[in-house]
């Protein structure tokens, strides 16, 4: 199970190195004296906040809450947290309270992202919530929850 959680540290470290798209040298919205020509602005008709950010949203938030709850349980089990950033017996509040602030920063990099046209918007969203899905899974698998 160690080397599984090897692999998997070293895959999220992987994805977090994808380049973030190239902005153009010269801003919107400004004229272009030497080719003179007008850089227009991004399409932004289309609104950030819609119904698959939403769903992206309570995804993260949903596997967040699974992954901190099923560690809370197999900590008191006789379980372990193996992420270094907690140490091995970590309290709710301690998890609740670094979670939920990266996960806030995630969301607002997808937002940013979406608002800027970036096709990949959902790559932090989906990679957060895959991650925190794979850990929550793990931890019911571990501690065999499903026999209850």
């Amino acid at each position: 199970m160690e080397n599984l959680s090897k692999i998997f540290v070293i895959g999220a470290v992987l994805l977090s190195f994808l380049p973030i798209s190239s902005f153009a040298q010269t801003p919107c919205g400004e004229w272009n004296i030497e080719r003179t020509e007008w850089y227009a602005c991004p399409d932004t008709s289309t609104r950030t906040w819609d119904t698959e950010f939403i769903i992206h949203t309570a995804l993260m938030a949903t596997t967040t809450v699974m992954d901190i709850e099923s560690t809370q349980s197999g900590i008191s089990q006789g379980g372990r947290e193996l992420n270094p950033l907690f140490g091995s017996n970590p309290s709710s509040a301690r998890l609740y309270g670094t979670l939920i602030p990266i996960g806030i920063g995630v969301g607002w990099l997808s937002y940013e992202l979406k608002k800027r046209n970036v096709k990949w918007w959902r790559v932090p969203m989906v990679t957060w919530s895959v991650a925190h899905g794979f850990a929550a899974t793990l931890n019911l698998l571990e501690f065999e929850f499903w026999t209850r």
